[in-house]
């Protein structure tokens, strides 16, 4: 195991809290599912609390989530797949938690921000484009795109932070 100052290569354990909200934030989007496919049609009752509750876990709170934890998540994913735990049931799941940290932080958030800035700022600017996508802009001004890159190079150099940790440990200093 590289020294890299954690005990563990296991993802649950590195991401502790924040391995705790990821769970409650997908038994939440599982409600949802269940309440918006099943519930609602079948007896056509709290349609709009389902309606309310889609609108903030997709993409607000998931975004949120994914910038306050990008560090963590990128460096847990990293750990556990350079060194998968053993084959019990809980290395199964740490290998997963690793495996949705390194798509999270390198395909989806990425991805994220392309789709977004892509947009005109017209489009950027309008109450239920904002809303929607509220995790990308949580304290920033979206009056102009500069200010709006805040959180891209925020990502960014924790990206490269974490290429020259990893990649360059054994380089004698």
């Amino acid at each position: 195991m590289k020294d890299l100052g954690y005990n563990s290569h296991d993802s649950v354990f590195n991401l502790g809290t924040i391995g705790v909200f990821t769970f409650i934030y997908y038994l939440r989007v599982m409600f949802y599912y269940f309440g918006a496919k099943l519930y609602v049609p079948r007896y056509n009752k709290s349609r709009e609390y389902f309606r309310r509750l889609g609108k903030s876990l997709f993409w607000g709170e998931f975004l949120f989530l994914a910038m306050e934890a990008y560090f963590e998540f990128l460096i847990s994913g990293y750990l556990n797949l350079s060194e998968p735990s053993s084959a019990s049931s809980g290395g199964f799941w740490a290998t997963t938690l690793g495996l949705y940290s390194v798509v999270l932080c390198l395909i989806i958030v990425p991805g994220v921000f392309y789709y977004v800035f892509k947009k005109s700022q017209e489009t950027i600017n309008e109450e239920g484009f904002h809303k929607k996508w509220s995790g990308l802009y949580d304290g920033v001004k979206t009056t102009r795109k500069a200010p709006m890159l805040f959180y891209p190079i925020f990502c960014a150099r924790r990206l490269l932070f974490c290429i020259i940790a990893f990649g360059m440990w054994e380089i004698p200093a």
